[in-house]
């Protein structure tokens, strides 16, 4: 799960509606990254199934495609975990100095 790249326009009149502003799309492959050799870009899928989902100002990204399962509310708290362990992580490195 991760937020929304600014950059990236979600539009939320296509894919598969599975509430307001809750919806099932595809990604394509990009183009294959430098790093990656012909061999490891050519097992990769040629697109991912995802749910965006507008919750709160943000729009999410999952691979949790169950709105039964999950809802936004709920994808909104599993957000806001991770986004605090992410920070509890940095805070860890700069304090043990291994943040450089």
């Amino acid at each position: 799960m991760f937020k929304q790249n600014g950059s990236r326009i979600t539009d939320f009149r296509r894919g598969w509606q599975l509430d307001t502003r809750d919806l099932i799309v595809f990604w394509p492959k990009p183009a294959r990254p430098e790093w990656m050799t012909p061999e490891q870009y050519a097992r990769m899928p040629e697109e991912l199934m995802l749910r965006e989902a507008k919750a709160g100002h943000k729009v999410l990204v999952t691979t949790m495609l169950s709105a039964r399962e999950l809802s936004k509310a709920e994808l909104s708290q599993l957000y806001a975990r991770r986004w605090n362990v992410e920070l509890d992580l940095r805070n860890l490195n700069t304090t043990t100095g291994m943040d450089a």
